[in-house]
């Protein structure tokens, strides 16, 4: 990938880990109001993973290789997290230990004692069968038209896998469905762009400035079903799913709106950290609800912004040397 793209996605991550923090905070700040909803971020996320896994798997097309990276860089930092959460705790609940072993692919996404691993068991999961998803859509023929019908036909498809795999499994139908089937047809969409990339095929309907103002839309109809107590406005919640579709393929083929930005900066190191970032936040926010009454003060709230971020590119100074050097052998 280019340096300006590159950036772009730096950048963009690192708005939506930000977003997912203050998704986390608002509720804790005023108590019934449920603000808004972090999925819609992860729902990006998993667009965006598929982009750069795509990429990474491309330069690079063996499997061990691939999931060495993935392990270097994602394993120390989960278990750090499971073992000062299971030393709190102090047990050892299957649905932490599950965070750890992405092959057990349940149906039904466990919630775990730290709430925001939930996504990272579904990236792992998705990790997983990337490999064999690049493989087979090298060898596929492609054409520029399958990127546009699969932006309308994979959102439909997530929201019906969420519809079925909720009902199959609880008895009832859950919209907001956490399970790494309802994230596999966004991740697709994302390496399909990659794809696009790959290949120099020219999306030019993707760089319709209408595409931030739709999804701006569907954001306030996402807030507003999200905290109405009218019958029906909770269905609203589906539409949250083309979110993601519609302003990531925006932003990868809009790069340009983000020249301005140096490459050194503080917004492309934050993308650069989300996963740091996003961990410590669930960490730290963990250990603030053992310890603080609820609803939290304002100030102990701080911390939520505060520490995670200072306490990621703590870690990343110290690690930096171990990962180059693990990755490099």
């Amino acid at each position: 990938m280019d340096k300006d793209l590159t950036k772009a996605i730096d950048i963009y991550r690192g708005f939506l880990a930000q977003y997912v923090i203050l998704a986390h905070v608002i509720p804790a700040l005023f108590p019934g109001i449920l603000g808004v909803p972090g999925t819609l971020a992860v729902w990006c996320f998993f667009v965006v993973s598929g982009y750069l896994n795509y990429m990474s798997f491309y330069r690079r097309p063996e499997a061990i290789p691939y999931f060495k990276r993935r392990i270097v860089r994602l394993y120390p930092l989960l278990i750090i997290s499971f073992v000062v959460i299971a030393a709190i705790k102090a047990s050892l609940l299957i649905n932490d230990f599950y965070t750890l072993i992405p092959a057990a692919f349940w149906l039904k996404a466990h919630m775990p004692f730290n709430g925001v691993l939930w996504t990272i068991i579904i990236e792992l999961q998705l990790y997983l069968l990337s490999p064999f998803i690049v493989s087979a859509l090298l060898k596929f023929p492609f054409k520029k038209s399958m990127i546009l019908a699969s932006s309308i036909i994979l959102p439909l498809l997530s929201i019906l896998i969420s519809t079925l795999v909720s009902k199959a499994v609880t008895g009832s139908t859950d919209l907001d469905d956490r399970t790494f089937l309802s994230a596999l047809p966004l991740y697709f969409f994302g390496m399909l762009l990659a794809q696009a990339y790959v290949r120099e095929i020219k999306l030019e309907i993707f760089k319709n400035a209408l595409l931030p103002v739709i999804a701006a839309c569907l954001f306030i109809l996402v807030v507003t079903s999200r905290n109405s107590d009218l019958i029906g406005w909770q269905s609203l919640f589906l539409e949250g799913r083309y979110i993601p579709v519609l302003l990531t393929a925006f932003i990868l083929n809009r790069v340009d709106l983000f020249r301005r930005f140096s490459y050194t900066g503080m917004p492309v190191r934050f993308g650069q950290l989300t996963y740091e970032i996003y961990l410590f936040h669930g960490l730290f926010a963990f250990v603030l609800y053992q310890i603080t009454p609820s609803p939290m003060p304002a100030v102990i709230l701080l911390f939520l912004w505060v520490l995670p971020v200072t306490t990621a590119f703590l870690y990343d100074f110290c690690s930096k040397f171990y990962i180059r050097k693990a990755i490099a052998s």
